[in-house]
């Protein structure tokens, strides 16, 4: 069966291929790199907890900021360490999330082969606890949060001709009247621009959601109930037999 064969079946089917080759195909292959890189079982201990505790941080940070497109060759490990570092910034606010193809369906990647790094507690240890203090944090600074992000969402929209649209004191009345009927003349381009601040609102505002615990509902829920929900989002199987074959849902 060919890739694009496999991206256009039916969930259900790819959840059956899925789960066939998590039975063939070990998950141990970043816990073998922790453990063959250490030269002890204490520097291998404290590696897998740095794992644990730098994937906890930039899960929940990456559901926040709707970040997508979270395959193997966006997440780098440190070898020594254990750090996980992000790179490709380019789907955040649920870019990803909202496209018309096989859209992601994940909060944050959280597979079996980063699982099986955390040790034997898995991501009810010190994922789940690092996890939770996390969103602590965030919640107790929402409001800088928000302020922060609404840059970065309201920034990239705002068109690149707007300083040379401004009235300065020094034109005479003629040039005002024209570059007032100019700027009735692309009321199209207008429209589209205000269809994009409403969109940086609409997404701020999905930004606080996920903050204050509004985001499954009307109802708040507790950072732990949040915690909890999340992850058991990114590790059902269904979900990810839901994800695109680049995303690599079986690694």
């Amino acid at each position: 069966m060919s890739v694009i064969n496999f991206d256009y079946l039916q969930p259900i089917r790819k959840m059956q291929i899925i789960e066939e080759i998590f039975k063939e195909v070990p998950d141990t292959d970043i816990a073998n790199s922790f453990w063959l890189k250490s030269s002890s079982a204490e520097l291998w201990f404290k590696k897998s907890n740095t794992f644990a505790i730098s994937n906890a941080i930039t899960s929940i940070v990456g559901y926040v900021i709707g970040l997508g497109d979270r395959h193997p060759s966006n997440l780098l490990i440190d070898r020594d360490t254990g750090k996980v570092v992000h790179i490709d910034f380019g789907d955040c606010f649920e870019r990803a999330m909202t496209r018309q193809l096989l859209p992601e369906v994940v909060p944050f990647r959280l597979t079996r082969m980063i699982v099986r790094a955390f040790g034997a507690a898995g991501y009810d240890g010190l994922y789940r606890s690092s996890f939770i203090n996390m969103s602590n944090i965030l919640r107790a600074n929402s409001r800088v949060l928000v302020m922060v992000l609404a840059v970065f969402v309201h920034e990239p929209l705002s068109a690149p001709d707007d300083a040379g649209t401004s009235i300065n004191s020094s034109e005479t009345p003629s040039d005002t009247t024209n570059l007032i009927d100019n700027s009735n003349g692309d009321s199209r381009e207008n429209d589209e621009n205000m269809k994009r601040v409403v969109s940086s609102e609409e997404m701020r505002k999905k930004v606080m959601q996920k903050l204050t615990g509004n985001d499954f509902g009307e109802k708040k829920m507790s950072v732990e109930n949040q915690a909890t929900l999340l992850i058991q989002m990114a590790t059902d199987t269904y979900n990810l037999s839901k994800m695109y074959s680049g995303w690599c849902p079986f690694w």
